[in-house]
C-alpha cells in the first residue's frame, strides 16, 4: 500500500467517523451510521479523483513528448554485432524508443533503439543499433505511446516483427 492510498482511507476514514458522530448526536445513531458511510466513501471517491487529475495530467504531457522525440519507424538491415539477442531478424521492423539504459559501454555512443512489436502490441525485443545496421522508413502512422493501458481492443500493430516460431520447453521424464 502506498503512502497516498494510505492517506487517502485514513482521510475517508476520518470524514466518515466525524459525519457519523455529528449526525448521530443529532439524530440517532441509526441516521448516523449510513451517513458516515456516505461521507466517507465521497471523501475516498472525491480524493481518488483529484489525485487522478494530478498524476495522470502530466503523464499525458510526458506521452506527448515521447511521441514527438521517438517518432521513426525503421528496418533492420544487419543485427549487431555486440549484441547476442537472437530476437532480432533482418527485415524486422523496429519502433523508434527511449533508451532504457544509457551505458558507458554502449557501441560508440550514438545507439538509436528500437522495440520489435508483435501485431497484438507485445514486445518481441528490444536493442540499440548503429546508424549503418537500420534504415529508416518513415514516420509512424501513430505512437505506441497513445494505446491504451490497460489493453483494450486496439488495431493491430502496422508494422510488427515477421512471425515468430513458438518455442515451447519440453521436459522428458
Amino acid at each position: 500500500m502506498t503512502l497516498n492510498v494510505l492517506l487517502i482511507v485514513m482521510f475517508g476514514f476520518t470524514i466518515g467517523a466525524t459525519t457519523f458522530v455529528c449526525v448521530g448526536h443529532a439524530f440517532s445513531i441509526w441516521v448516523g451510521i449510513p451517513a458516515g458511510i456516505v461521507a466517507g466513501f465521497f471523501a475516498v471517491f472525491g480524493l481518488c479523483k483529484i489525485l487522478d487529475y494530478i498524476y495522470l495530467a502530466p503523464n499525458g504531457i510526458v506521452r506527448r513528448k515521447m511521441r514527438e522525440k521517438y517518432a521513426r519507424i525503421y528496418r533492420i538491415l544487419a543485427l549487431p554485432a555486440d549484441e547476442k539477442n537472437t530476437m532480432v531478424k533482418i527485415g524486422d521492423y523496429g519502433w523508434e524508443a527511449k533508451p532504457f539504459l544509457r551505458r558507458s559501454t554502449d557501441r560508440k555512443g550514438n545507439l538509436i533503439y528500437l522495440k520489435g512489436w508483435n501485431e497484438n502490441w507485445n514486445l518481441i525485443w528490444y536493442s540499440g543499433f548503429l546508424p549503418n545496421e537500420i534504415e529508416c522508413i518513415g514516420q509512424k502512422p501513430f505512437s505506441e505511446y497513445d494505446l491504451p493501458n490497460p489493453p483494450k481492443p486496439r488495431p493491430l500493430c502496422p508494422f510488427p516483427v515477421q512471425p515468430r516460431e513458438k518455442t515451447t520447453d519440453v521436459k522428458t521424464l
